[in-house]
């Protein structure tokens, strides 16, 4: 008996650091997780339309939101799709970009000792930035390419901030020079092709309700 509680004292002593780091990168983990699964989805739609894809780096599902590059290319002999992907580490924050790219996340959190109330947990900074995108990629002239801001996993809400009133963001608006969509809406986007419409960050569109 004694031998037992040791070696359960020894696993819980060996483990916890494991555990603990565990816990504060299941974040992370599941953004790689649900990346691969849509990369295998959009790999599979690209496929049966006639696109082929091709990893820009080694290591996509690993690529931060904060990297310059493009990370998957989706092409075929008429046109193709740059895509960054973008992804929410807390799914139920608010995320505000503003019009230079920087990234302020808003979540509310329970107050400890007072259940019914909540304070604003508010982060800024260059890692949550919207990067300016280099072409990573070449493509035959003549050819037509697509930006694509893949956001997924997604915040709670997105805004885009114009100083003086907000602009909420979802599948099919502009941004920095990409279209942001999910990966159902990059579907019907490559299956349904239409020239890109004009940035969300150019437009003085009211604010959505």
């Amino acid at each position: 008996m004694l031998i037992v509680i040791l070696t359960l004292v020894i696993a819980t002593v060996v483990l916890s650091p494991f555990l603990v780091a565990l816990i504060l990168m299941f974040p992370h983990i599941s953004i790689v997780y649900k990346r691969g699964r849509m990369i295998r989805y959009i790999t599979h739609a690209a496929s049966e339309s006639g696109f082929s894809v091709t990893h820009l780096h080694r290591l996509v599902c690993l690529s931060p939101n904060r990297a310059d590059r493009y990370d998957l290319l989706v092409h075929n002999s008429e046109r193709a799709y740059a895509i960054k992907l973008w992804s929410a580490t807390k799914n139920q924050s608010t995320v505000v970009i503003s019009r230079d790219g920087a990234v302020c996340e808003y979540r509310k959190i329970p107050e400890p000792l007072s259940p019914d109330s909540e304070r604003i947990y508010n982060i800024k900074g260059k890692k949550l930035s919207v990067p300016i995108t280099k072409c990573n990629f070449k493509v035959k002239k003549g050819i037509t390419v697509d930006h694509i801001l893949m956001y997924y996993p997604r915040n709670k809400d997105t805004f885009l901030d114009f100083g003086t009133h907000k602009k909420r963001l979802g599948d099919g608006d502009r941004i920095f020079g990409k279209t942001v969509c999910s990966p159902t809406k990059f579907y019907k986007l490559m299956t349904s092709y239409s020239p890109p419409e004009e940035d969300a960050d150019s437009s003085q569109s009211k604010v959505d309700q």
